[in-house]
């Protein structure tokens, strides 16, 4: 995929009075190689560590803004001119907010969403609003434009402002203090623009930034653009998609009930999340433990913090697998009661082995799975321990960006920092299973 394809995008919401639900007022969106070559321009121009004071309103200009409750729409309705037939959006954090805002005023749900327990990860949109010209090439192509709307890797507990002073960007392209986002209500947003306009544009912006240099330091370490990996499903390069999804409303009225999304604006802020019990240190399984760690499995009482297993399991009837390619059509009723079409990805029935990290596990058992063997570990060891040597290679040459670039690559696959003990090697990967697993797949 081009790097104009791929976008930075945020989104700025009111709590509504009453149902106390995150209404979105205005959204900003800049284009990744619009961003990239004004700042080339600009540092060819002024080769210094900030961006001149001159040179900053015409930066601020390269975000779009969408302002109304409609903004969703308008922003659609921008990215419906764009001649490419998939485009790539990221949202900081998206997983646990601005994608379940996407959601919110989707229209129609014609895909399914990639939802574990961090949230919506991953959610494909056919644009309705694509240019009529575009359609009816795409039409011809028998092809459909989709949009992408997903988070920026796994930046579950690091902030947008950490990330940015991470990846060493000039001082006034870094994010600002954050504004009270309470303050701006149903009553007073459009008085009070002038305050969080800015404020939105230069998160934007920060974001747009990170994800330059991010793209930059993955084009020379494994040749590929980034969104490739970002759209890698959250751990194992496998996901687990729930078959109620296709029903929007469910998913709206499960998203109002538990997401932190709902505790920006409302007294569940410190909502208790539904976890296993704390994980304990990595280490390799001795095959005497086997039977105690199926049991602890199925009981749902025990995770690994490290495992990447192959394992024997029944599938949960209510779930099916991503990475196997076939799909078919499938009609359900959503919860209006009329019939809709969708796309199922077909899952084997019965007992199947394959490799599960230990949160594939927890999604399995969730979803009324059962666990029979754990038959071995562990695959793909070579490939996190390149990314790991890489990573120690950048810190001493001073790379920060790099660094950290090798140490998201390695949490797109296992969900958290690579472990540094003597146990590292057996918990990993093989460069030769990962050729078959990670490029066909991630890549298309």
């Amino acid at each position: 995929m081009s790097d104009d394809a791929l976008f930075a995008w945020d989104c700025e919401t009111y709590s509504e009075k009453n149902s106390r639900r995150a209404i979105p007022y205005a959204c900003t969106l800049i284009n990744s190689e619009k961003l990239r070559k004004k700042l080339e321009m600009i540092k060819n121009i002024f080769p210094t560590d900030n961006v001149p004071e001159e040179f900053k309103d015409k930066l601020m200009n390269v975000v779009e803004l969408f302002v109304g409750t409609d903004c969703i729409d308008q922003m659609l309705k921008y990215l419906g001119q764009y001649d490419r037939k998939r485009l790539i959006l990221i949202s900081h954090n998206g997983s646990g907010f601005d994608n379940w805002i996407v959601l919110k005023n989707t229209k129609k749900l014609t895909h399914c969403p990639l939802k574990t327990p961090r949230g919506i990860l991953s959610f494909p949109l056919s644009n309705p609003y694509t240019d009529e010209d575009l359609q009816k090439k795409w039409k011809r192509q028998k092809e459909i434009k989709g949009i992408n709307f997903t988070c920026s890797y796994q930046h579950e507990s690091s902030s947008l402002a950490a990330w940015g002073n991470s990846s060493n960007l000039p001082t006034n392209l870094r994010k600002i203090a954050d504004v009270d986002i309470a303050k701006y209500t149903q009553d007073n947003w459009e008085e009070l623009r002038h305050e969080w306009e800015p404020y939105a544009k230069r998160d934007t912006l920060c974001l747009g930034a990170c994800l330059i240099k991010y793209n930059q330091v993955t084009k020379e370490v494994v040749n590929q653009n980034m969104s490739n990996n970002l759209t890698a499903p959250s751990l194992s390069l496998k996901g687990w998609y729930y078959l109620y999804h296709y029903d929007k409303e469910m998913v709206e009225e499960e998203w109002y009930e538990t997401t932190r999304m709902v505790a920006k604006h409302t007294e569940k802020e410190n909502i208790e999340k539904t976890e296993y019990p704390r994980a304990e240190g990595g280490r390799s399984f001795l095959p005497e433990e086997e039977k105690e760690f199926v049991k602890l499995f199925n009981k749902q009482k025990f995770r690994p913090r490290t495992a990447i297993l192959t394992v024997w399991f029944d599938y949960p009837k209510n779930m099916f697998f991503q990475p196997i390619p076939a799909k078919d059509k499938i009609t359900f009723t959503n919860k209006g009661g009329k019939k809709e079409t969708g796309t199922k990805i077909r899952f084997r029935n019965g007992f199947c082995h394959d490799v599960l990290t230990s949160v594939d596990i927890q999604e399995i058992v969730k979803a009324g799975g059962r666990i029979i063997r754990i038959l071995e570990t562990p695959p793909y060891r070579d490939y996190i321990l390149i990314l790991r040597d890489l990573r120690n290679k950048y810190k001493r040459e001073g790379n920060i960006v790099g660094s950290n670039c090798m140490k998201l690559l390695g949490n797109s696959l296992y969900g958290k920092s690579i472990q540094k003990d003597i146990f590292t090697t057996r918990h990993l990967w093989n460069e030769a299973t990962l050729q078959a697993n990670f490029d066909s797949r991630v890549k298309t």
